[in-house]
């Protein structure tokens, strides 16, 4: 199937593509605050992280279950403790953005639980760098990431997806291969990654409104 798509690709006429570059900032050097008010129920908290990544290949499938067991599927730390053990939040997640190297988490909330949702997720990701997060933690991700890379290719939506998110990669890699990556992923792996990442920005969107002041 990789094959075919390179053959569509390269047969398509005058293609001239151009390599985008982008500049990865490895590290924040301060954590800045923004708060913005808007007419809403519920208020919307995002934290930029910066992963320490120097391209988008660099510890990749480490950063991806590192990112996983912070704040990816229910097995996750902060679905698990800031959602569901505190009830700080309505959802809680964390995203990597490999292309930029930077992970966003974001959470619904109550503005009220904005400062103690703000504090456990960074208590969440010192965890994460200490490495106290539990072997269950490490292979549910682990089983939940590579059991996802291996359903790419069992519809065709899948498919366009996955491969698409690839259209400025150097290199198309396979649903089973991405997979097999993710498998060697160690603990020791993940802590490392953890410990480069840093955090840049903390935004709050709240509600308007003498009550909300």
């Amino acid at each position: 199937l990789t094959n075919k798509f390179k053959d569509f690709v390269q047969n398509i006429e005058n293609r001239n593509p151009q390599k985008l570059e982008t500049i990865f900032i490895t590290k924040a050097d301060e954590i800045r605050y923004f708060t913005e008010e808007m007419e809403v129920n519920q208020a919307k908290l995002v934290i930029g992280l910066r992963a320490g990544m120097n391209d988008a290949n660099d510890d990749y499938f480490a950063y991806r279950v590192m990112t996983d067991i912070f704040g990816g599927g229910p097995y996750s730390r902060l679905f698990l403790n800031v959602r569901e053990k505190m009830s700080l939040c309505y959802y809680c997640g964390a995203r990597l953005v490999r292309e930029k190297g930077i992970i966003l988490i974001q959470s619904g909330i109550e503005e009220e639980n904005y400062e103690k949702a703000v504090n456990e997720i960074f208590n969440q990701l010192d965890i994460m760098k200490n490495g106290e997060f539990t072997d269950e933690d490490f292979n549910s991700s682990i089983i939940a990431l590579s059991d996802a890379f291996k359903g790419v290719e069992d519809s065709p939506v899948a498919v366009c997806n996955f491969y698409s998110s690839q259209d400025f990669d150097e290199e198309i890699v396979s649903g089973l291969e991405f997979a097999e990556k993710i498998s060697q992923v160690t603990r020791e792996q993940v802590i490392e990654v953890a410990k480069k990442v840093s955090i840049d920005s903390v935004y709050l969107l709240k509600g308007e409104g003498a009550e909300n002041e």
